[in-house]
């Protein structure tokens, strides 16, 4: 018996780059023996406005698919939350944001897809104005 082909997309969406990706919370039983996320999306650098994606194998018996990521941050904040890749093709989404230092949101396509995408809250991007504002500020006062 075959596998179900789908794809799995984390783009980083903020303004700092994700330093490492971990994977944990996998059924092997769900997934094929190398093309699943704690093979391929263990320990990975995202940089910022940029994605990776890689391919993800299920067995057609699967129930969810579930795993659970970790993202960490350049500037330390860390983001952790458990999904279900059957999402990608017919499967509710069982997303949970366990540890939360920013947004996270997810969709599917018609081609398999499971989008992650992850983006800076409200208040980081106000504290970035602030930032930019206060330095040309300064800077305007050293000229």
């Amino acid at each position: 018996m075959g596998t179900i082909q789908t794809r799995l997309r984390i783009v980083n969406n903020t303004d700092t780059d994700i330093v490492n990706t971990s994977v944990s919370g996998i059924n092997e039983h769900d997934w094929d023996e190398y093309f699943r996320p704690d093979n391929n999306f263990s320990g990975i650098f995202i940089e910022s406005k940029t994605f990776v994606e890689r391919r993800e194998e299920l067995k057609p018996n699967a129930s969810r698919c579930a795993f659970t990521m970790t993202l960490t941050f350049q500037d330390g904040s860390v983001d952790t939350f458990v999904m279900h890749q059957k999402y990608a093709i017919d499967c509710c989404p069982g997303f949970l944001h366990i540890a939360k230092s920013h947004n996270i949101f997810y969709e599917r396509d018609n081609e398999n897809l499971l989008k992650i995408t992850v983006e800076n809250t409200r208040e980081q991007l106000e504290q970035k104005r602030k930032a930019e504002k206060d330095k040309k500020m300064k800077e305007d006062f050293c000229n």
